[in-house]
């Protein structure tokens, strides 16, 4: 938008489009730019094309199929996605993005994009960012989650833990109910990078990752170092005093240098792409009819993949920062 209110001329025409309303065209204005386009020759899987199109439009399973049924809108949405002419029944569709297979397919293709995204950036795998965002959900609606604590507070739902890379390009993520450890989930998302380890030096995170486990891991497997600032929980004897035979002690004399906290500095990158995942693409709007662990991965996933190709269309037209993301749906 401009700043009188009025929309950017590139995308008049979508507001011209009368089975269209204002919101829905800003949603659908993604296609457009040829995000798709991306996705296509990747996803084979009619299924998976259809879940990420309806979460593209911010539509329910009910609403998607409530719009490709409208003979005009479905005419134009063909014209950025390959939809076959018969489409799956409703009822079949819900069944089958319900199996795990389905689940294993999304993270399958963010896994391709990802690897396709650091192929194209590889210095951006010099340092890597691990956080967690909070995903707060209405107690009413989903009662199968827990509570849980983050800087800003208490808060009920689901944490969202990412890998992102220097240039804001997500790796790896996991998704676990609000009550989880930063750690063990650290631990579990550090093996989906071992294709990258001749390319990652540094892994930048906050105290809440400050292990001698995850520092031995991370030294041994990956080759590189954690920074991590000392857990004032866990801390007992005065930095300069660490055991520098260990990965921990080494990193934290590191991280006292001022090299150190000048490459520490970098972490701030995670807070940009949480940003921008919270309000370009939504990450934390949960619906009310969204409920359950695994229906929230599916929806977060295919938001995650959404970000990750828009990523991938700025970098083909050379434009890296992560907050000109915002250009291709605001």
């Amino acid at each position: 938008m401009t700043a009188k209110g009025r929309p950017n001329s590139s995308r008049c025409y979508l507001y011209k489009i009368p089975f269209l309303g204002p919101r829905q065209a800003r949603e659908v204005a993604m296609l457009k730019f040829g995000l798709f386009s991306l996705i296509d020759p990747i996803v084979t899987w009619l299924l998976v094309r259809l879940w990420l199109l309806a979460v593209l439009g911010g539509w329910s399973i009910r609403q998607l199929f409530l719009k490709l049924a409208d003979r005009r809108l479905r005419t134009y949405l063909s014209r950025f996605v390959s939809l076959p002419r018969r489409l799956p029944e409703r009822s079949t569709f819900s069944r089958r993005v319900r199996q795990s297979d389905f689940v294993c397919a999304i993270r399958l293709l963010f896994g391709h994009l990802a690897e396709r995204i650091a192929r194209r950036q590889p210095g951006d795998l010099e340092v890597i960012v691990l956080d967690f965002t909070d995903l707060p959900v209405n107690r009413r609606h989903d009662p199968d989650t827990t509570y849980g604590y983050t800087s800003k507070g208490r808060f009920y739902g689901y944490k969202l833990h990412l890998i992102v890379s220097r240039g804001g390009a997500l790796l790896s993520y996991r998704l676990a109910t609000a009550n989880h450890h930063s750690l063990p989930l650290a631990e579990e998302m550090l093996p989906d990078l071992e294709a990258f380890c001749q390319l990652i030096r540094f892994v930048l995170g906050d105290c809440g990752y400050d292990g001698k486990l995850l520092h031995e891991w991370v030294a041994g497997d990956l080759d590189a170092m954690l920074l991590a600032p000392a857990n004032p929980r866990r801390q007992k004897l005065a930095p300069q005093r660490f055991d520098l035979s260990t990965a921990r002690g080494r990193a934290l004399a590191f991280l006292a240098t001022p090299r150190g906290r000048q490459l520490y500095r970098r972490r701030t990158v995670i807070e940009q792409v949480n940003g921008q995942l919270k309000d370009v693409f939504g990450i934390a709007r949960i619906p009310y009819y969204v409920r359950g662990e695994a229906a929230v991965e599916r929806l977060v996933a295919a938001r995650l993949i959404l970000y990750n190709v828009a990523i991938l269309k700025n970098l083909q037209r050379r434009k890296t920062h992560i907050r000109r993301l915002k250009s291709l749906v605001a």
